[in-house]
C-alpha cells in the first residue's frame, strides 16, 4: 500500500528526470573509460600477431616505454633460439615513430612472407611489396585516406628517433581490417634505414613453437618459469641489457611493460581506472537529492500521516533502484550498437571505446550505492517546520 502511494504522489517527471540523467550519466563512463582503455591495449593491437601460423608463441621485446620506441640486436637471442628446436618461425619487425607534414604516424617494417600474419587478412593495391628496395612504402587505406595519400606520390618523412629526414615513394595502398590500415608498412631494410639503427636490430619478434612442450622448452632456455598461462599459448618476453649484462623477465600483458616504465603497475591502473569512475559519478549525488527536493511537499504530507521517514526513504530508494537498472539497461543497449560512431585520434590510429563489461558493472554498483547514500543523507523532512 505504502509503495503505491509513493509512487502516485512522486512527480513522474522525477523518474523521467532520474531515468534520462542515468543514461548520460553511464554513457559518459563507458565513453571516458573505454578510450582510456582503448589507449591502453592499443600496444597489443600493434604487436600481437593477427593471424598467427600456431596458437604457441613468444613475443620478444626490448625493455621499452612503448613498441614504437623498441629496439634490440637480435644477436642477443640467437644464441637462445638456436637452443629451442620446435621453431616453427621467426617473425622480426621494427616499429618507428615518423613524421609526415607535421601529422605523427608510425612505420612498421616486415617482410613480404611474413605479412599476412601481421596484417591479417590482406589486399595490395598498386604494386607488389618488395624485401630489397629501398626507400619504397605502402600505405594503410585509412592513412591514405585520411592524409590525401596516392599511389606513385612522394612522402618526406621526418624520423623523430634518427632525427634525420627522408624521401620515400608510394608504391601501394594496403587494405586490411587491422591496426595497420593506419600505418606505413614497407620492408626491414627501409624500416631499419628511416629507424637510424643496425641492421640486425628489431624492435619486436614473434617466435612461432610448434607445440605446448616446445613453448615450455623455450621457457628453459630463457631461464624463465612457465606462468599458468602457458599452458598460456602466448608469451610476452622482455630482453633487458645492462652494461655487459643480459637478463630477460616476463609479462603478463605487453601493456605492463610500459606502465612498469612510468612506475605504475596493472592493478594500479585498474585502480585508477575505478577512481576515474567513481570522480565522475560524484556530480550524481546532486541529481538524488534533487528528486527528494522537488517532491518533498508530497512527502511532508506522507509523514504527516503516519508514514515513516525511514520507511519513506526506504521505499524512495527501492524505485530509484529499479530507475537507475533499467537506465543502465537502456545506455548498454544503446552505447553497444553507436559506440563504433565514438572515435578518439591517437597518433595515427583512429581508435574506438573499448568494450569492457566488467566496467560497466562497476558504473552500474557505483552509481546505485551513491544513489543509496544520498538518498539516506538528504533530509525528506525538516521536522523543525512541522
Amino acid at each position: 500500500m505504502n509503495l503505491t502511494i509513493v509512487y502516485r504522489v512522486t512527480s513522474k517527471k522525477s523518474y523521467g528526470l532520474l531515468l534520462i540523467i542515468s543514461m548520460l550519466f553511464f554513457i559518459l563512463i563507458f565513453t571516458t573509460i573505454g578510450f582510456v582503455e582503448a589507449i591502453y591495449y592499443l600496444p597489443e593491437q600493434i604487436v600481437y600477431p593477427q593471424k598467427p601460423i600456431t596458437q604457441y608463441y613468444l613475443v620478444i621485446s626490448s625493455y621499452s616505454i612503448s613498441p614504437f620506441t623498441s629496439i634490440y640486436n637480435t644477436k642477443y637471442i640467437t644464441d637462445k633460439t638456436s637452443k629451442i628446436k620446435g621453431i616453427v618461425r621467426e617473425v622480426p619487425e621494427v616499429l618507428s615513430f615518423i613524421e609526415i607534414n607535421g601529422q605523427a604516424t608510425i612505420l612498421r617494417g616486415v617482410q613480404k612472407k611474413d605479412l599476412g600474419i601481421v596484417l591479417g587478412n590482406y589486399e595490395i593495391m598498386g604494386k607488389e611489396f618488395d624485401d630489397h628496395s629501398i626507400g619504397y612504402v605502402w600505405v594503410g587505406e585509412e592513412l591514405a585516406e585520411k592524409m590525401d595519400i596516392n599511389i606513385n606520390d612522394t612522402l618526406f618523412v621526418y624520423s623523430p628517433l634518427a632525427r634525420s629526414n627522408y624521401l620515400v615513394v608510394v608504391k601501394g595502398i594496403i587494405k586490411t581490417n587491422s591496426v595497420s590500415k593506419y600505418e606505413l608498412i614497407t620492408n626491414l631494410l627501409t624500416a631499419r634505414t628511416i629507424r637510424g639503427t643496425c641492421p640486425e636490430c628489431v624492435s619486436i619478434t614473434l617466435l612461432f613453437l610448434r607445440d605446448e612442450e616446445e613453448l615450455v622448452e623455450a621457457y628453459k632456455v630463457f631461464n624463465l618459469t612457465p606462468h599458468k598461462q602457458g599452458l598460456f599459448e602466448k608469451a610476452l618476453l622482455v630482453l633487458r641489457i645492462s652494461g655487459r649484462r643480459i637478463s630477460w623477465e616476463q609479462y603478463e600483458a605487453l601493456s605492463s611493460i610500459y606502465l612498469s616504465r612510468i612506475g605504475l603497475s596493472r592493478s594500479m591502473f585498474y585502480a585508477l581506472l575505478i577512481t576515474l569512475t567513481i570522480i565522475l559519478s560524484l556530480g550524481y549525488s546532486v541529481l538524488a537529492e534533487s528528486i527528494i527536493l522537488l517532491n518533498k511537499d508530497n512527502y511532508v504530507i506522507l509523514y504527516e500521516q503516519g508514514l515513516g521517514i525511514k520507511k519513506l526513504k526506504l521505499i524512495i530508494t527501492m524505485y530509484n533502484a529499479l530507475i537507475i537498472l533499467s537506465s543502465f539497461l537502456l545506455a548498454l543497449l544503446f552505447y553497444e550498437r553507436v559506440s563504433s560512431l565514438f572515435q578518439i585520434s591517437f597518433l595515427s590510429y583512429e581508435l574506438n571505446p573499448y568494450i569492457d563489461q566488467p566496467v560497466y558493472l562497476a558504473s552500474f554498483i557505483v552509481l546505485s550505492l551513491i544513489n543509496i547514500l544520498s538518498t539516506w543523507f538528504a533530509r525528506v523532512i525538516d521536522e523543525n517546520t512541522l
